[in-house]
């Protein structure tokens, strides 16, 4: 169930990236795979805005501009990521034991997706 729960939720965040004038920082963050436990940050696009300030995969999402969303939904967790293109976030993120947190400040790109699968290629903008 939790899988099936998953996928929706990635798609109704692909459906609302792309809706009106909203930016990204290149930064898929996934679900939790435990109860209790942070969001997690997953694939960083290659020249994306996440990839230049040193995001990593697999680190722990604690807040986004010092809101704490760790008991947040992913829905909700990604309405405060995605902004205006052109503006900051900051993302806190810990390492894999949460003993670390480090805080990365981003800017949302315009971002283009064409292709699938394999043949994908991202592509960032900043108007």
């Amino acid at each position: 169930m939790k899988t099936k729960l998953f996928t929706i939720s990635i798609a109704a965040l692909a459906l609302t990236m792309f809706a009106g004038d909203f930016g990204s920082v290149g930064l898929v963050i996934v679900d939790r795979k435990h109860d209790g436990e942070p969001l997690r940050t997953g694939v960083v696009y290659l020249g994306s805005p996440a990839e230049r300030a040193g995001i990593k995969p697999n680190g722990f999402l604690i807040s986004v501009d010092g809101t704490n969303v760790v008991s947040m939904s992913l829905t909700q967790s990604m309405s405060f990521v995605r902004g205006p293109i052109g503006t900051d976030v900051t993302l806190e993120l810990a390492d894999s034991t949460r003993s670390h947190t480090n805080k990365f400040t981003v800017t949302r790109q315009r971002t283009v997706f064409s292709g699938h699968g394999a043949d994908m290629k991202v592509e960032f903008f900043d108007h």
